[in-house]
């Protein structure tokens, strides 16, 4: 009996919130907030998260990761948008550990925005952002994605100027992707 109450509260979610343009529009962002944070509970099972996954899971985060990315620096100050890009890193990191999902999250993009975290002035949206694309090296070569992005002298401005907790992080990332020759080449030229 709660397995099937868990299913159709991920059912509902998805449907009546995160696939509603207009929900998603109008929502209060504490709203929103704890959507996500529901989301990110019950994702921890197995079961559930293929239900978020089928239920166009992944092209959402991706497009909200996009779209608050963007939030995020435009309207900095605007109430839970840090907090509400934690909560979709954190699922994204969480969904990237399937090779498919991973591959998806990089055909919408998902990269790309995560790299333009990594100057975020906001701790723990850096930390998440530095996080997940250290899984994402980790899982999948994506160094020629990530070529055309300015996030070489993001990780070199965070290797330079924060502490050694960031530091640590942004270092593996480099490392990781140090193996690829166009980004080699990039490290070089600066």
């Amino acid at each position: 009996f709660k397995d099937q109450m868990y299913k159709s509260m991920v059912i509902s979610i998805m449907d009546a919130r995160l696939n509603s343009k207009h929900w998603k529009k109008e929502a209060y962002p504490g709203h929103m907030l704890r959507i996500l944070q529901g989301l990110r509970l019950l994702s921890r099972d197995p079961t559930l998260s293929k239900i978020i996954i089928m239920n166009n899971g992944i092209s959402i985060l991706s497009d909200m990761l996009n779209l608050y990315t963007k939030e995020h620096y435009v309207e900095y100050s605007r109430e839970f948008i840090a907090e509400i890009l934690v909560e979709i890193i954190g699922l994204t990191n969480r969904f990237s550990r399937d090779p498919d999902n991973l591959r998806e999250l990089i055909g919408n993009q998902a990269h790309e925005s995560l790299a333009i975290l990594l100057g975020s002035p906001h701790a723990l949206v850096l930390r998440c952002s530095l996080e997940t694309l250290l899984s994402f090296t980790e899982r999948m070569d994506i160094t020629s994605e990530m070529s055309k992005s300015s996030i070489l002298e993001l990780i070199l401005r965070i290797i330079a100027e924060y502490s050694s907790e960031y530091k640590k992080i942004a270092i593996q990332l480099l490392a990781n992707l140090a193996n690829s020759v166009i980004i080699s080449e990039k490290i070089r030229q600066l």
